[in-house]
């Protein structure tokens, strides 16, 4: 049966896991065609003192040896500026939580959401494109709402229910 998959797809990939100081478990995911590099993400969660929820990254850009060291700067950074982050996404999850989830009293969308993984997307050399994402509070129906950004401006988003 092995062999017969083999044919069809090709090698079976083999997960790279190591054990990283900054970032705990993390497993590489290898590049496709169109990408240079592939990207680390996390098994385990940080557990962070601003929020009770805890916190990941499933997109540190890397290669075989490990996170790009400029890569674990940046996501590192976000992680410990919260501030920040609320900042630049406040107006989209006030949009979002009045469009989807209305009927709601709240005075900031982090009544509702929490931050729930940092993720970076872009070139090693080019840490422009990132992406936050943030879930709904147990006393609320899950949401998952990502917000993907350049720089400090919001350019999309996607939504997972």
């Amino acid at each position: 049966m092995l062999s017969i998959f083999k044919k069809f797809f090709g090698k079976i990939p083999q997960s790279l896991t190591i054990e990283d100081s900054d970032f705990g478990i993390i497993q590489y995911v290898e590049p496709v065609k169109e990408y240079p590099y592939g990207y680390w993400q996390m098994d385990d969660k940080w557990k962070v003192d601003f929020q009770k929820e805890p916190l990941c990254s499933a997109g540190i850009p890397g290669d075989e040896s490990g996170p790009f060291e400029s890569a674990r700067k940046f996501i590192l950074e976000k992680k410990n500026s919260p501030s920040l982050i609320w900042g630049i996404c406040d107006s989209a999850l006030r949009e979002f939580i009045d469009e989807f989830i209305k009927d709601v009293k709240y005075s900031e969308p982090k009544d509702i959401f929490y931050i729930s993984c940092i993720s970076m997307d872009s070139d090693k050399n080019d840490p422009q494109g990132w992406e936050v994402c943030f879930d709904t509070k147990d006393e609320y129906r899950w949401i998952n709402f990502c917000l993907q950004i350049e720089g400090n401006n919001i350019v999309s988003n996607t939504i997972s229910t």
